[in-house]
């Protein structure tokens, strides 16, 4: 997705569906960031970790954020090997950006992306209720809600009980 289309993974490829709550973009005077709480993407740009502290590597930063539960890590600017083998341990999506990128835009373009995707996520779920209560209020119960499920999602559904045992089975339509 813009403004990340561009970036290239160089490490932590396998931990890319990580569910990102919010951009955290490093700042140039402590502290570095606002408060994490985890499930953050954060936004270094080298040049600024720099003017921040001249003595903390990229690397030394990512095994600090290791420690914040933090999502992914997008960087503007070079990224050495150290960097890279701290993220692909740390299990740290590690994204390079190209120098042309302006990091100072990144932060609001992300913020950008991340509400309209909570929008449609939002506006999905209400169209799910939606369709459950009108199968609800037809009368069809449970039944009518996992066949609905199933053919919504385009997969195949099971309904247990509280012991375990399959109470409706719902193929994935058309299988």
């Amino acid at each position: 997705m813009l403004p990340l289309s561009d970036a290239e993974v160089v490490a932590g490829e396998a931990w890319l569906d990580q569910e990102v709550s919010w951009p955290a973009v490093l700042r140039v005077r402590p502290p570095a960031f606002e408060p994490l709480s985890g499930h953050e993407l954060v936004i270094v740009s080298t040049e600024a970790l720099h003017l921040l502290d001249e003595s903390l590597t990229l690397g030394q930063l990512i095994g600090r954020l290791s420690e914040r539960n933090v999502s992914a890590i997008a960087v503007v600017g070079r990224v050495d090997a150290n960097a890279i083998e701290r993220a692909e341990a740390a299990r740290i999506p590690l994204l390079v950006l190209p120098e042309s990128v302006h990091f100072s835009e990144l932060g609001p373009a992300i913020t950008r992306v991340i509400a309209d995707q909570r929008a449609r996520l939002y506006q999905l779920g209400l169209d799910a209720q939606h369709q459950f209560a009108e199968v609800s209020m037809a009368g069809r119960g449970l039944v009518g809600i996992v066949e609905r499920l199933a053919r919504v999602s385009g997969r195949s559904v099971l309904l247990w009980d509280a012991y375990g045992g399959i109470l409706q089975r719902i193929e994935t339509p058309g299988v």
